[in-house]
């Protein structure tokens, strides 16, 4: 619940915004909200950086990266399977806001991933995708 008593969201808003933190947002809201509770973005660079339309997700981070690249985008680095938030494994290749979930919440109730290979027990994750993820993660 919100301070005020209203079914809220809670969400961590890091990085390249003007007061990184613990926003609460009302259900339904996008990231465009969160930003905005968060004190908005520090430059349009950095809001260029996520999807401002996306929903938001309870429990969620979302990484506001002062360089304007997205998380995840292919500038030749590659996703932490033991850091990165929701948000980052969205940005892979087949990995949508659930499964991006799904992996993060392994990750919290097992620890951190101890080889790539482990990231095929989380559901949802078969042969193929793990494939294609292979090449965009490290530990």
């Amino acid at each position: 619940m919100a301070p005020g008593g209203d079914a809220a969201l809670v969400v961590h808003v890091i990085g390249a915004v003007r007061h990184p933190g613990l926003v609460h947002v009302p259900m339904g809201s996008r990231v465009a909200d969160a930003l905005q509770m968060a004190g908005g973005a520090t430059s349009s660079k950095a809001e260029a950086s996520v999807n401002l339309a996306r929903p938001v997700v309870d429990g969620e981070q979302i990484v506001v990266n002062a360089s304007g690249a997205q998380a995840g985008a292919s500038t030749g680095g590659r996703v932490s399977l033991n850091s990165a938030s929701v948000q980052e494994f969205e940005a892979l290749p087949g990995v949508g806001p659930v499964l991006a979930q799904r992996i993060v919440d392994f990750r919290s109730e097992h620890g951190p991933f101890p080889s790539i290979d482990r990231l095929d027990d989380v559901s949802g994750i078969g042969a193929t995708l793990m494939g294609q993820l292979r090449t965009h993660v490290q530990l």
